[in-house]
């Protein structure tokens, strides 16, 4: 298949905003007369800014709010402007943003002019400047922050489909296994168990050959859902593959997991799923679930392969069950009747 060119054309068009209404904006400047000038100009074309006299206060308000354009004075006391555009930058890292530096001063040398672009200013005006020529830049800035805030919308939204499934709304294969081996990190370091739990739906087979794959789809979801709504906030849930489930219990030892897993299955157990032909569906699941508490040096690989082979245990004994393994591959089961 011929791979289409990327060109100007086909990309994504959205319009910038470049207006300059609701844009919030920090001006730090010390001599009262040009503080004055561009408090007014800024006020006259719609922006709302916040105005200090010095670096330190104008430091203290842009940690405690997102703003996302500055103009700064070269010389002010406590802190002068490069020095604060580098622990804007610094703060900008910290919050992955970031912030349009205008920097304004009398100084018009090619040196200075170095300087402060290498503190991590975006722009520079001399004084004594012209309002349009500053309107300008601004202008300038709006649009480099809109493009900005444009591929951050993009990031998290391809973000989002690497790690979500596009059916079930949960995470997938590879995220869930990443976050297995995050909370058995965060384990670790806190001294805190992590449990697990596979789920598999019972007869899944024979539910897409006899009522078609939409209809697997469908049971799929309703019981991805199921589970996702009656477990806490900070689990994780994911599809292995298939139809098969997996859970992740932050702070979960084997007690926990076994009231934890027998209640998920109740609440399945409890759904009546009508199709489309108004046929009713009461689907089950199977399971095997196990705890880091039971392992001495815990993996992401054990803690599933012994689930797996709990799950496959369920499977043997007749279904709508699940397993728990209070020992690596060592097996106890909790039946749901």
């Amino acid at each position: 298949m011929k791979k289409a060119k990327i060109t100007r054309e086909n990309l994504p068009r959205k319009k910038f905003n470049v207006q300059l209404k609701n844009w919030l904006i920090l001006v730090a400047e010390d001599e009262p007369v040009t503080q004055r000038l561009i408090a007014k100009n800024l006020k006259d074309w719609g922006y709302e800014a916040l105005v200090v006299a010095d670096g330190k206060k104008a430091l203290e308000i842009f940690r405690r709010r997102r703003i996302p354009l500055v103009i700064l004075d070269w010389m002010m006391p406590h802190l002068s402007g490069p020095d604060l555009a580098r622990k804007i930058r610094t703060i900008d890292q910290q919050r992955n943003t970031y912030t349009y530096i205008v920097l304004v001063t009398a100084r018009n040398k090619i040196q200075d002019l170095a300087e402060g672009f290498k503190a991590g200013a975006d722009d520079y005006i001399t004084k004594p400047f012209h309002p349009l020529e500053l309107k300008a830049r601004l202008q300038a800035g709006i649009r480099i922050i809109s493009l900005e805030r444009q591929l951050l919308a993009y990031q998290k939204k391809l973000e989002k489909l690497a790690t979500t499934d596009s059916l079930l709304n949960i995470k997938t294969r590879r995220q869930i296994l990443i976050d297995i081996s995050s909370e058995l990190a965060r384990g670790e370091r806190e001294n805190q168990t992590v449990g697990v739990i596979m789920f598999d739906i019972d007869h899944f087979k024979k539910i897409n050959d006899t009522y078609g794959h939409p209809a697997g789809d469908i049971v799929l979801k309703k019981i991805a859902r199921q589970l996702k709504k009656n477990i806490r906030k900070y689990d994780q849930i994911g599809r292995y593959g298939g139809d098969e489930l997996i859970i992740v219990l932050p702070k979960c030892g084997i007690a926990d997991v076994t009231h934890i897993s027998q209640r998920l299955l109740k609440s399945v157990a409890r759904l009546k799923i009508r199709l489309a032909d108004k046929t009713v569906l009461r689907p089950t699941l199977s399971g095997g679930a196990t705890s880091s508490e039971v392992f001495s040096h815990p993996t992401p690989q054990s803690l599933i392969k012994t689930c797996d082979q709990a799950l496959y245990q369920a499977k043997t004994k007749g279904r709508n069950q699940v397993i728990i393994a209070s020992r690596p591959y060592s097996l106890k089961g909790v039946t749901h009747g």
